[in-house]
């Protein structure tokens, strides 16, 4: 689990970094990005939590 929880992290940055020197990023305000940063977490937390919990009643 916690090598998966390490290539989703670095899957997550790798992607981000792109996105934090690109100018349309630059014209978002900084609230907004936040946002949108905390709610991809926000997402994220849940995926996985849904997908333990399936798991964990198919007995794997």
């Amino acid at each position: 689990m916690d090598r998966t929880v390490g290539i989703a992290a670095l899957l997550g940055v790798i992607t981000l970094m792109p996105l934090l020197t690109s100018e349309r990023f630059h014209a978002i305000h900084t609230v907004d990005a936040l946002q949108l940063l905390a709610s991809g977490a926000c997402f994220g937390v849940a995926a996985t939590r849904i997908f333990a919990r399936l798991r964990t009643r198919s007995g794997a």
